[in-house]
């Protein structure tokens, strides 16, 4: 199946991107997709240092120096038959990141995770959550360390969300993860996360507590709703994925979907997220974002339909 035709990787100076690089090309040869390498270099001072020559020759020969050498790196794909393109940015990073996206139409976004000391909050960097909130395409980043193929691929998705494209984003997620998982070979974790609105209300801040016994029998009325919901949602994929195991998890989505993903050592989560469809630059809701901050993973994020980025 050919997911994507038009992948845009994100070199970055002074991060481990074997690894992310070789996932971006692999996913172009799987594909026969089109690949592009880019590069952003920081923008030139301002002031009187940008008014010399002497600066502008430097510049020139940095952007020289960067092109010849994602042109030596992309050398094999070349002769493998993969039509790659370099391209030198300057400017914010995740700015122009994005504005190549849209410009040239790129279908997914492939860039080395970074990581910003020891702490799960810090796990991905400014640019990284830039692009998963503001990117209008699915974004892949790739932590360094995770192996040469995937073995656990988590699709998180929340069966019973009815906002305008919830349906559409599980739909993408699921037929992502599930193609994914087949040319891997890798075992599939559909994950879906519930908990009851009488569990909510006892948590919230005015705390509206219920009787015990009415928060476990709307519970379980709760859990029967989300299981068939679920069983629905992914009965298209059942016999399309060999060994394919589904998850009706109870809790606070954010932490138990990473603790899930943390505890199975999980490869690659697969996951979106509903903003306002239309709004600009509005994306990954608590959920998403939560639990991306919290797993140690690859992580594949994707827009739902009609996202308008703010980028341009």
């Amino acid at each position: 199946m050919r997911r994507f035709r038009n992948i845009l990787f994100v070199f970055e100076d002074g991060l481990t991107t074997d690894q992310a690089f070789q996932r971006a090309a692999n996913l172009a040869r799987r594909n026969d997709a089109q690949l592009t390498i880019a590069h952003c270099l920081d923008p030139l001072p301002h002031g009187d240092m940008a008014a010399t020559g002497a600066v502008d020759d430097s510049w020139s020969r940095l952007q020289d120096e960067w092109r010849d050498h994602l042109m030596q790196l992309s050398g094999p794909l070349r002769n493998d038959g993969i039509e790659v393109d370099v391209c030198i940015l300057s400017g914010m990073r995740f700015r122009e990141i994005i504005a190549l996206a849209v410009r040239r139409e790129h279908d997914l976004v492939v860039k080395p995770a970074t990581r910003r000391g020891g702490l799960h909050r810090m796990l991905f960097g400014s640019t990284d959550m830039h692009l998963i909130r503001k990117c209008p395409v699915p974004v892949w980043l790739h932590q360094e360390g995770e192996g040469a193929t995937y073995r656990r691929i988590m699709a998180a998705v929340d069966v019973g969300d009815t906002s305008p494209g919830g349906e559409a984003v599980t739909r993408f997620v699921l037929d992502l993860a599930s193609s994914l998982a087949i040319q891997e070979s890798a075992d599939l974790h559909i994950v879906h996360a519930w908990q009851g609105v009488g569990e909510r209300l006892a948590l919230g801040p005015r705390r509206q507590l219920m009787p015990t016994e009415e928060i476990e029998a709307e519970a379980v009325r709760t859990e029967e709703r989300h299981r068939k919901l679920l069983a629905d949602t992914v009965a298209p994929y059942i016999d399309r994925v060999p060994g394919l195991k589904v998850h009706l998890v109870r809790g606070e989505p954010q932490a138990t979907l990473a603790r899930f993903a943390n505890d199975r050592e999980i490869d690659l989560v697969v996951m979106g997220s509903l903003g306002h469809v239309g709004l600009p630059g509005v994306f990954v809701g608590s959920t998403a974002e939560e639990t991306l901050h919290q797993v140690s993973c690859s992580v594949l994020t994707v827009k739902p339909e009609g996202f308008v980025s703010p980028i341009h």
